[in-house]
């Protein structure tokens, strides 16, 4: 009837929406769900404190786009292994070996976000030669970690119902203390306002982290031994 015929063009009209929406056989719903899980799911993590919720994480997080650069702290091993292996192989072949060993990421911190990450590994190295924080494993990353900094908090800006942790640790080069004055005093510049900066951490539930807008958690590794009296 008259009905049924509009009941199958209603359906096949949602069909063709969701095939053009799809994206990588998903939906745009389906989509969003992921980008915004925390959200997704509010009515579930409102009264879990951050003790109790399970947040994806990525390790060496910052190691997507490695450089032919050393880390420092790796040269001395670096040389050791050209030296042993040079008689068999080209150092030309090499250094794509370590890239590749070293690469634990594939996706940049915007699509990692987007693919539901909330916890960074972020490993900090100073180079000297740019004058630029950079993220390390073994080998420097090519980008200035500040500059992609710059992403997740313009993320959080347009994502008002996720927070995420950024775990600073395995400082490299960095054993003079302005440095991590520095480091710090552009995480507070830039992430102004979202950083989470009372001391019930661990009781402090999600609704409490939202409703709050503190929605960047650090953990900087050993601070106390660069900066006396911090937190």
């Amino acid at each position: 009837g008259k009905w049924c015929g509009s009941a199958y063009l209603l359906f096949v009209v949602v069909l063709l929406v969701c095939l053009v929406a799809g994206v990588n056989g998903q939906t745009t719903c389906q989509v969003q769900r992921e980008v915004n899980w925390m959200g997704y799911l509010s009515h579930v993590l409102n009264n879990k404190t951050l003790l109790n919720i399970y947040l994806p994480g990525s390790h060496d997080s910052g190691s997507y786009n490695l450089s032919r650069t050393v880390s420092p702290d790796h040269k001395a091993w670096l040389e050791e292994l050209i030296y042993d292996v040079e008689e068999y192989l080209p150092i030309s072949d090499l250094y794509p070996f370590i890239r590749d060993w070293a690469n634990s990421q594939n996706l940049t911190f915007l699509q990692q976000l987007n693919a539901g990450v909330r916890y960074f590994d972020l490993r900090v190295a100073y180079d000297n030669t740019t004058n630029t924080f950079r993220a390390h494993h073994f080998l420097l990353s090519y980008f200035d970690l500040l500059i992609e900094l710059k992403d997740i908090q313009n993320w959080l800006l347009s994502h008002p119902s996720e927070f995420v942790v950024l775990h600073l640790s395995h400082f490299v080069a960095m054993s003079d203390p302005t440095l991590h004055l520095k480091l710090t005093s552009f995480l507070r510049s830039q992430f102004h306002g979202l950083i989470y900066s009372t001391s019930n951490l661990f009781t402090l539930t999600y609704s409490q982290i939202i409703s709050s807008n503190q929605r960047v958690i650090f953990f900087y590794e050993n601070i106390e031994n660069y900066i006396p009296n911090s937190r």
